[in-house]
């Protein structure tokens, strides 16, 4: 990483991570509300702290479909209350130390991407030919 001096330069590069323990070659997404956070395409979420990893979860996903189906992407911010994960027909919600805590389904779609503001507590899903918007 390079961290910035002031507002125009940085300093020289420094390691991130504490252990070289993120070689996983499943990682899709990543995302940042002050800790890193980590996505595998089968779901799973790492949590680091100044590159180190912190303990985190595990949660269960209830049904439909007790486990992911090709996990794409997740956000999360200072804002947010907790992290949202997409795969292929929901978004999953979690709490920030890895609690299961909802999702929003979509039956017989399948989710190209999706965008969530914390802010508004809006997702919108881009299925096939049409934008999908929900509150959260």
């Amino acid at each position: 990483k390079y961290t910035s001096r002031d507002k125009v330069n940085f300093a020289t590069k420094t390691a991130y991570l504490a252990s070289q323990t993120l070689n996983n070659p499943n990682y899709v997404a990543i995302a940042s509300d002050g800790f890193m956070y980590t996505l595998t395409n089968s779901g799973e979420v790492g949590k680091l702290l100044k590159g180190a990893p912190q303990s985190f979860g595990p949660f269960s996903v209830p049904k439909p479909g007790d486990t992911f189906q090709n996990a794409k992407q997740f956000f999360t911010s200072t804002n947010a209350s907790g992290i949202l994960i997409q795969d292929d027909h929901r978004l999953i919600e979690i709490s920030k130390d890895g609690q299961y805590l909802r999702q929003y389904v979509l039956n017989d779609a399948t989710i190209k991407t999706s965008f969530v503001s914390p802010k508004s507590k809006r997702a919108w899903f881009l299925v096939s030919d049409k934008l999908i918007e929900t509150g959260l």
